[in-house]
C-alpha cells in the first residue's frame, strides 16, 4: 500500500519555488538544446522541395524566455510574402507573378517556363506543408519527450536536494 502525506507535497512545492531561478535556467538550457535539433528536422522535411536552398537555409530558431516559447521558422520574404508560408499554404492565382524567377525554377526542374508561368498566373501554386509533418515525425516527439524528462528529473532532484538542505 502506498501512503502519501499532504505535508510532503507542501514541502516539495516550497522546494520547487525556492529553486525557481534554477528552473528557469534549466528550461532555457533545454530549449537551447532542442532548437537546433528541430531546425535540422524541419530542413530535412523541406529537402524534397529544395530549389536553391535559400528557404531551407533560412530556417532558424529562437527562444523567448518571457513567454517560454521556442519558435522555429523563417523570415525569408518573397516580395511581401513569407517564403515558408508560400511553401506551406501555396498561393491562389497571381496575375503579377514575375517571369524570371519562375523561368529559372522551371529550367532547374527541366520544364518549359512559359506554361509553368501561365499556370501560376491562372491557378497559383500548390502548398507543401512542412511544419505539421515535422511535428509529427517520431524523432520530433522523441526530442520533446527527452527534453521534458530531463527537465522534470533535474528540477525534481534540485527540489529534493534543496529540501534536504543540500543547496544546489
Amino acid at each position: 500500500m502506498l501512503s502519501i502525506k499532504h505535508e510532503g507535497f507542501r514541502e516539495i512545492a516550497a522546494s520547487l519555488e525556492a529553486t525557481a531561478s534554477d528552473t528557469r535556467q534549466q528550461i532555457e538550457a533545454t530549449m537551447y538544446h532542442m532548437g537546433p535539433i528541430i531546425v535540422n528536422m524541419m530542413r530535412r522535411q523541406m529537402a524534397p522541395h529544395r530549389y536553391k536552398g535559400d528557404l531551407e537555409n533560412s530556417i532558424e530558431w529562437s527562444y523567448e524566455p518571457t513567454s517560454r516559447q521556442l519558435r522555429v521558422g523563417s523570415n525569408l520574404m518573397r516580395g511581401t510574402f513569407n517564403a515558408l508560408a508560400i511553401l506551406e499554404r501555396g498561393t491562389g492565382p497571381n496575375a503579377s507573378v514575375p517571369f524570371e524567377p519562375i523561368a529559372a525554377w522551371a529550367a532547374f526542374k527541366g520544364l518549359p517556363a512559359g506554361p509553368v508561368w501561365m499556370n501560376i498566373k491562372r491557378k497559383g501554386i500548390k502548398g507543401y506543408p512542412v511544419t505539421e509533418p515535422t511535428a509529427m515525425r517520431p524523432e520530433f516527439q522523441r526530442t520533446l519527450d527527452a527534453g521534458a524528462k530531463k527537465l522534470a528529473s533535474d528540477i525534481l532532484v534540485k527540489a529534493l536536494r534543496f529540501r534536504q538542505g543540500m543547496r544546489v
